[in-house]
């Protein structure tokens, strides 16, 4: 996932590498992990976004049965406002096929996957505008340097992490983190679980200060995946509302160069009886190059 700040709403999207399986809790590994080191050293201070992540789990099983339960008017809705966007920008959207993301709602955890979860090794950079919803006018543009660790990591119950960081200030290497408290930095922490499959957790402190977690669905296209980001704590305060950032992510080519399109809408889903609209009066479009990682360290 990817860190975002939009008129006092951060969001981020993050991602997984692939082949021999091996099964755990129902779900299956696919790619060579031999060589991957297990767990986090207690003072990495990714160690407290794990515990985020994994204090999290009853929430991230709700969030999955909720969408799948709306899967109908929620995939309808989706086509529909992504559709009315797709030649809004710098880039043209890519359109989605509407059985093909209820399928994926509905579906049960896949199985760990790299195309969705290495999408990037080392520093990326995100050139992110920001649009009215209404008039699609464009309203200002930022840009913002992520960087993800070339290494993944495993835990015991089968999880496997991801650390990434993301800066408006400078590309910052996710095993050198500076102060957190200096606010120069968000951590971000993807992972895969055999029971909740590919998800985010996101501490933000540039802005205002922010707890947000995200899952995410593959889709059928190369390096395509959908997002649903909620902000948990905004400046201390626990969030309580039923909106979501839909994330539309996916990977296509551009004057011969290979680079990453992200969509994304805010919409508020009524869980009680599926019903969906959108929420704000803005939408965003950012367009990822991967940079040389000559001078960097992982």
């Amino acid at each position: 996932m990817t860190v975002l700040h939009l008129h006092g709403r951060s969001i981020r999207l993050h991602l997984a590498d692939p082949s021999p399986r091996i099964h755990l809790h129902g779900a299956r590994l696919r790619g060579d992990l031999g060589g991957m080191p297990t767990g986090l050293p207690a003072d990495d201070p990714f160690a407290a976004l794990l515990r985020g992540a994994e204090g999290n789990m009853e929430r991230y099983r709700e969030w999955r049965e909720l969408l799948g339960r709306c899967a109908g008017p929620l995939s309808d809705f989706l086509v529909r406002e992504y559709a009315a966007r797709l030649e809004v920008g710098d880039f043209p959207g890519l359109a989605i096929d509407p059985a093909r993301l209820r399928a994926a709602l509905e579906a049960p955890v896949a199985p760990f996957d790299g195309e969705t979860f290495d999408r990037y090794l080392g520093p990326a950079r995100g050139t992110f505008k920001t649009y009215d919803l209404a008039g699609r006018r464009e309203l200002g543009t930022f840009t913002l340097l992520s960087f993800w660790d070339r290494e993944n990591f495993r835990l015991a119950d089968g999880r496997i992490g991801k650390r990434i960081t993301g800066s408006f200030a400078g590309y910052v290497d996710p095993r050198s983190l500076p102060p957190l408290e200096g606010a120069t930095v968000d951590p971000i922490l993807n992972s895969w679980h055999p029971d909740v499959g590919v998800t985010s957790w996101v501490e933000v402190y540039q802005g205002r200060r922010m707890t947000r977690a995200a899952v995410a669905y593959k889709l059928p296209h190369p390096h395509e995946i959908l997002w649903f980001v909620k902000d948990l704590v905004v400046d201390g305060k626990p969030v309580q509302d039923d909106v979501f950032m839909a994330s539309h992510e996916w990977k296509g080519t551009v004057d011969g160069k290979d680079r990453y399109f992200m969509v994304g809408l805010f919409l508020e889903l009524d869980a009680v009886h599926c019903a969906v609209r959108l929420s704000g009066d803005t939408f965003w479009r950012a367009l990822y190059d991967e940079e040389p990682r000559k001078g960097f360290s992982t």
